[in-house]
């Protein structure tokens, strides 16, 4: 009886915990309609600030004085709440939900590196707290007094939470904007404040009281959502102008620029190794292994209007595939390999993509992004198939059938230079296919169903069918650049399979602009070369990154590309003013 009372007890403890960290986040969804991606690392956050209080003062104080410095953390972090909302946030009220998602996945890399930073890699306790409150004794065991604490403090949240927004003026109001907004500031109530009020108390709720709860907690990611508010006439998907059906003769201009930018930059590609070291041409291998999965990616996010934070899984089951092909069939074909790879790929991705297709907007990205931890959880527990943390190695691969072979000495430089070739010439194919893809009919009606939804659907287009037709595909190339990427990076672990590899991708589309076709293969080799030169430079890489992409989504929602585009079609109405005056 006493064990079951017990376990009954943890029950509510863990419960009250996650009713605080739930309560913010839900605050913030219905209130804002914004689902954070950083909610976990602000948790962190207030638990590394109450940990750190909590050691840093004398033990000898009182123990009311003690009791008194728990909210510290979720002070602290509420205030970081009111600054994060106004600065990062509010600018992109007016844009596409996804936006929303892509700057909280930035700040979350910021304040990883900034908790490392300040608190340092080692795990903090505010065990002091919970040794002086002592132990409640229950039949014959004993149970901590402070698991007691927190489960009253839970009740007690939960009933205040519940008296703010349906018994006071302000719960009124908050529940007042969030079902309509408009109406609401033309009634006379201040948005803004509203806003920047109802995230600093989310920030608060599931801050309080966790430092000394869950000690050490590393820095995560929860998830976001931006409501209703924004591309209503696109029911939520991304509409870019910049990617709108032309007819025939902009087609044709289109294939011309194309083939006047492409060719050139093709016949650089092919010198590059002629004139660049051995190091420059490895890292510009991997920027074209990545382009291929950014372009696939790209087929969803800017031609589809669906955004994937869970692609890493079909580069993952690409690379996998290779690993368990060489180590339990034998597999010396770089050929076979990839067939394998992209077969394994795609299935998945046939699979997964029946499932998220039936949901738009910020659930398919939450969707997408669970299923693909799916597999980062299997990779982590069936250590004996896939070899757990330790990956699976795999050597370089012949070539062309073993045309080009790569056994004995002094093959390393060979392989560096060989392999950059074949890669390259995959490179030019997969662009080339997915050219004609989104020229194609098929191509157009993706794009229509991006840009109106409902008139497609009106229109007879079967949306469902057509989105995993694009999903399918999308899997597909970026599997194929996870096949292409293992036997260059000689091991695979379930680092890849991971969240934040999903993120780096998404990076790379808003990096290079994902409103053009190109713009996805410049932020990839962009991105290559910045991660390279970061990750070489200091251990706060990801802080780099972060601010960079910060950066990108707040001042050039275009991207390198897009940017360059604009600037191009400004001089050249510059020229022709000149030219005529």
């Amino acid at each position: 009886m006493d064990i079951l009372v017990i376990q009954v007890l943890n029950s509510f403890f863990y419960a009250s915990v996650l009713f605080l960290i739930a309560a913010g986040l839900s605050l913030i969804f219905g209130v804002m309609g914004i689902i954070n991606m950083a909610h976990g690392s602000l948790y962190a956050l207030g638990a590394y600030v109450t940990a750190w209080v909590i050691t840093a003062v004398p033990g000898d104080l009182p123990f009311v004085v003690l009791l008194l410095l728990l909210p510290v953390g979720a002070v602290a972090v509420a205030l970081v709440g009111l600054v994060i909302e106004p600065t990062l946030i509010r600018p992109l009220y007016k844009r596409p939900e996804e936006y929303q998602l892509l700057i909280t996945f930035a700040l979350l890399l910021v304040l990883e590196d900034i908790m490392h930073l300040v608190f340092g890699g080692i795990p903090l306790t505010a065990g002091a707290v919970i040794d002086r409150m002592g132990s409640f004794p229950i039949f014959d065991l004993i149970y901590p007094t402070y698991n007691l604490l927190v489960i009253a403090v839970g009740a007690l949240a939960a009933l205040c939470l519940w008296a703010f927004i349906y018994r006071t003026k302000f719960g009124v109001i908050l529940r007042a904007a969030s079902q309509d907004m408009r109406m609401a500031s033309a009634l006379g109530v201040n948005i803004k404040r509203v806003y920047v009020q109802a995230f600093g108390i989310g920030c608060f709720l599931h801050a309080d009281l966790h430092g000394p709860v869950l000690p050490g907690t590393r820095a995560g990611g929860a998830l976001s959502h931006r409501g209703r508010r924004v591309a209503r006439s696109a029911h939520g998907t991304l509409r870019e102008t910049g990617m709108t059906s032309g007819n025939a003769r902009i087609q044709g201009n289109a294939i011309g620029r194309l083939l006047m930018t492409g060719v050139p930059v093709a016949l650089v590609l092919l010198a590059i190794p002629q004139i660049a070291g051995p190091y420059q041409t490895q890292l510009l291998t991997y920027g074209l292994v990545f382009a291929i999965a950014a372009l696939g990616f790209n087929l969803l996010l800017g031609y589809t209007g669906l955004l994937s934070f869970g692609h890493s899984a079909y580069f993952g089951v690409g690379a996998y595939t290779v690993g368990f092909m060489v180590r339990d069939l034998g597999v010396v074909s770089m050929e076979a390999a990839i067939v394998g790879g992209v077969l394994a790929s795609a299935l998945i991705a046939a699979l997964f993509g029946y499932v998220c297709v039936r949901h738009t907007r910020i659930f398919f990205a939450i969707l997408a992004l669970a299923l693909s931890q799916v597999l980062w959880s299997l990779a982590i527990k069936f250590f004996w198939v896939t070899g757990g943390t330790d990956g699976i190695r795999v050597p370089q691969l012949s070539l062309l059938g073993g045309l080009i072979d790569f056994s004995g000495g002094g093959t390393y430089l060979r392989f560096i230079y060989s392999y950059y070739y074949y890669v390259l010439a995959l490179f030019l194919v997969c662009v080339a296919v997915m050219w004609v893809i989104v020229q194609s009919p098929f191509g157009k009606t993706l794009q229509s169903i991006r840009d109106n939804e409902t008139r497609a659907r009106f229109l007879g287009v079967r949306i469902r069918r057509y989105r995993w037709f694009a999903f399918v595909i999308s899997g597909t190339f970026t599997g194929l650049a996870g096949a292409l990427w293992v036997p260059l990076a000689g091991l695979t672990t379930p680092d890849i399979l991971w969240w934040p590899f999903s993120g780096e991708i998404v990076f790379m589309a808003v990096l290079g602009g994902f409103r053009s076709f190109t713009g996805p293969i410049v932020g990839a080799v962009v991105f290559n070369y910045l991660k390279g030169y970061a990750v070489a430079s200091t251990v706060y890489w990801q802080m780099t990154l972060g601010i960079v992409l910060i950066a990108l989504v707040l001042t050039l929602p275009g991207g390198i590309v897009g940017s360059l585009t604009k600037l191009s079609a400004k001089v050249k109405i510059m020229l022709r003013k000149d030219a005529v005056t």
